[in-house]
């Protein structure tokens, strides 16, 4: 990926990150999350767009959102035409976001 790409993609995740914590975890690390329509919006990118898929491996490559396979809420939450996968906003996804903030990323 050209240094172009990495950016996009870069903004992409932190966008996400923001969304996600502005609507559900509202600071907390180990908050379940799941990724719905605002956060895709956010991304800029449907579910299964190229973009959508290389934010998703980042986030989760770098720790900033990890799989929560254990979560009832979500599977309360979920339907079947459209299971949403819930994961772990983690205390290195608060830092991520601390650290744009800073950069007035």
């Amino acid at each position: 990926m050209n240094k172009e790409g990495e950016v996009e993609v870069l903004r992409a995740l932190i966008r996400l990150l923001r969304a996600l914590n502005d609507n559900q975890a509202h600071g907390r690390e180990d908050a379940t999350v799941v990724i719905g329509t605002a956060e895709q919006r956010a991304v800029g990118a449907a579910k299964d767009s190229p973009l959508y898929d290389k934010v998703m491996r980042r986030a989760q490559e770098e720790r900033f959102l990890v799989r929560d396979e254990d979560s009832t809420t979500v599977q309360a939450l979920s339907s079947a035409s459209d299971p949403l996968e819930p994961y772990k906003f983690t205390h290195d996804a608060l830092e991520m976001l601390h650290w744009a903030d800073a950069l007035g990323m």
